[in-house]
């Protein structure tokens, strides 16, 4: 499906409305958010995110994850996230991402500089480097994730995102299936649902956009190549003020119900 007949349906949807545009382009503001990680009924771990402005231009996008419970004991996976860029004509321009790993107490480090000025994406994983050409536009692993919330608030959604992804250039595919309701621990959600791929792998994930959130993902579901399904649901959000579809509670498979208000309440940037 053509961008442009993505951009017609979700306006006529009435998915996508005219965004109040800051100095900023349409970023969301300063957020962090928390997950729960769940394996069917079996919660594996947890994950947190959070959006910071340095200033200016400067952006920076934090990721962190690690299984939790009696999941650790037997399989202790840490992961933490860095990616850091500018935006420029409402542009995406990066310029450091920053991946580590402990896996069963094995560490795994890769570094990607992006040298706009050389045009040159250099990546280093543990004590090995290499570089390629740099293509505009471009964005590693963590930062399309806002880029994507960017385009779906500026109501113009990207079928596909170019990934610089371990030394060469990947393709992420991005296919809005729909519009649903989203059951969470704070209510319903009215929601957008995005399929992404990669390249030609089995692999995919399912999204559920929530517009009112900047379209910030509140359900995540991974499919790996071998069956494996792992879910993110959400457990604590700060930089938004929302009130849900509907206050009634849901129950969710694998995810404890928690002592919270029915309406997310958090706190603003700067209050």
């Amino acid at each position: 499906m053509q961008t442009s007949i993505i951009k017609q349906l979700m306006i006529a949807a009435g998915l996508l409305c005219p965004a109040i545009v800051t100095a900023n382009g349409y970023m969301p503001p300063e957020f962090t958010i928390e997950y729960s990680l769940h394996k069917g009924d079996t919660t594996v771990g947890t994950m947190t995110r959070s959006l910071k402005h340095l200033g200016g231009s400067h952006y920076e996008f934090k990721s962190s994850s690690e299984t939790t419970g009696f999941v650790a004991l037997f399989y202790k996976r840490s992961t933490r996230e860095l990616t850091s860029w500018q935006i420029r004509d409402d542009q995406f321009f990066a310029d450091e991402y920053h991946y580590s790993r402990i896996k069963k107490g094995k560490q795994r480090e890769v570094n990607i500089d992006f040298n706009w000025e050389d045009e040159k994406i250099i990546t280093r994983v543990n004590d090995s480097s290499w570089s390629m050409p740099i293509e505009q536009p471009v964005y590693d692993k963590l930062l399309y994730q806002i880029a994507l919330m960017h385009d779906l608030k500026a109501g113009r959604p990207t079928d596909s995102y170019r990934i610089a992804d371990g030394g060469r250039m990947k393709d992420y595919y991005f296919e809005i299936v729909g519009r649903d309701v989203i059951q969470t621990r704070f209510g319903d959600f009215e929601s957008i649902k995005i399929i992404r791929r990669k390249d030609n792998r089995e692999d995919k994930a399912v999204l559920w956009c929530v517009p009112s959130l900047h379209y910030l993902p509140v359900r995540v579901d991974n499919y790996d190549d071998d069956g494996t399904v792992i879910t993110a649901h959400i457990e604590q959000i700060e930089g938004f003020t929302v009130k849900a579809v509907s206050a009634r509670r849901s129950a969710i498979p694998g995810a404890p119900q928690a002592e919270h208000s029915p309406a997310m309440s958090a706190r603003l940037p700067g209050k």
